[in-house]
């Protein structure tokens, strides 16, 4: 083993043992959940769920609600066609990627809201409902009231980041309990695994799906807002409502989830409050800071082209791109620019890297690294663009587990 081998090694074992000292606090990284009877509205087990967090793509939930609403009142054909504006294709990530003027029907735009979380269909629904995103949120605000959301505010169709945005895991599972008392016709769409759209087949996937009889599921994540997730367990003895809030990775968000369920189903009588007094508050908050994906990726520095130098790990794309520019800079490279290459593990990881460089330009850019005993490795034209390909796919994959960003 070289000495760069040895050092990546000695770094990754040095981060599975952070990883392994964190672990026991695994349950209770996150900022609120619940348990809740979907059939009497009961709370089986708590932990702050009133505190306020911002939703994220939770919002759609409630979009689902007032569109099937729609349908349920005769004011909107399930079988209609939704044109797509240019503001709704504009949308950020995640989208399914209509193009504006393109038409999409009803039914495939409400399982592309469930399955792909798409902003697009999000937005395109609202305008089509209510002629325009900034009147269908009031019809939502309005559902809410009437529901007994009482702390929730929606400023959007699709849980993008907003300032005022917010609600609490009470009010979700709330909601989520109207959604399945309402429209107990709906649970096919809202438990959907797959959208099949210009002839792509998209999918969602989650460990919940596999370990538990998941009914609804639906996940969301911005920076502001964690990692969140709203499912109902169907089984013979219950039927639940779970709420998860502001957890700082997907991992902990799952396992509080079944940290949760367990509680609730070994004495469904018991009302547990699990807000522990002697949880340190501020581990989710700098676990969240470290690990945050800060807003879109930009996607434009993670392709590849021409011959490449591939860098260290970095927190975040911006960091990666940062690194990068630090290393053109010092070293003078003439040509060149940052190169970002995700990477997917339990959570979504990047790594930094300088592409567009001739291959003398990337061997004397990685040797002068290398002198600093940093972790520097060439990478011919061909190779460059597979790493680049297999960073897609990451992302992709990420997204299909519910890690909603970048």
């Amino acid at each position: 083993m070289n000495e760069i081998a040895l050092r990546s090694f000695y770094r990754m074992l040095s981060i599975a043992v952070v990883i392994a000292a964190l672990a026991p606090n695994a349950a209770w990284a996150v900022r609120a959940s619940l348990i809740m009877s979907a059939d009497s509205g009961d709370v089986l087990s708590r932990h702050a769920p009133q505190r306020l967090n911002a939703p994220a793509s939770l919002t759609k939930l409630m979009t689902a609600y007032v569109v099937l609403e729609a349908i349920e009142d005769g004011t909107l054909a399930p079988d209609a066609s939704i044109a797509i504006s240019k503001h709704a294709a504009a949308r950020p990530p995640t989208r399914l990627g209509v193009q504006a003027g393109q038409k999409i029907d009803v039914q495939t735009a409400l399982r592309a809201l469930i399955v792909r979380s798409a902003n697009d269909i999000a937005v395109a629904l609202a305008e089509h409902i209510a002629g325009s995103e900034e009147a269908f949120v009031a019809l939502m605000n309005q559902r809410a009231a009437s529901l007994g959301l009482t702390a929730t505010r929606f400023r959007n169709a699709s849980g993008l980041p907003a300032p005022d945005q917010v609600t609490t895991a009470y009010d979700m599972a709330l909601l989520a309990q109207a959604l399945l008392k309402r429209f107990p016709d709906a649970q096919d769409l809202l438990s959907a695994k797959e959208v099949t759209w210009a002839k792509r087949q998209l999918t969602r996937s989650h460990p919940l799906l596999r370990s538990e009889p998941v009914v609804v599921l639906k996940t969301g994540f911005t920076c502001m807002a964690g990692f969140n997730l709203v499912s109902i367990i169907d089984r013979p003895s219950a039927r639940l409502v779970s709420v998860v809030l502001g957890a700082a990775t997907p991992s902990l968000r799952d396992a509080r989830a079944r940290a949760d369920l367990r509680t609730a189903f070994a004495d469904p009588g018991i009302r547990a409050d699990l807000d522990d007094p002697n949880v340190d508050r501020s581990l989710n908050e700098k676990m969240l800071a470290t690990q945050c994906i800060n807003g879109p990726s930009p996607r434009r520095y993670m392709q590849a082209s021409k011959w490449s130098v591939e860098l260290s790990l970095a927190l975040n794309p911006k960091a990666s791109i940062q690194h990068a520019r630090n290393l053109i800079r010092q070293h003078k490279v003439s040509r060149g620019r940052p190169w970002v290459i995700p990477m997917l593990a339990r959570t979504i990881a990047y790594r930094a890297g300088v592409t567009a460089l001739s291959q003398g330009d990337a061997v004397k850019l990685c040797r002068k690294i290398r002198q600093d005993k940093a972790h520097c490795i060439v990478r011919p034209p061909q190779v460059s663009k597979a790493i680049a390909r297999r960073g897609q796919q990451a992302l992709a994959h990420a997204k299909a587990r519910g890690i909603e960003g970048p």
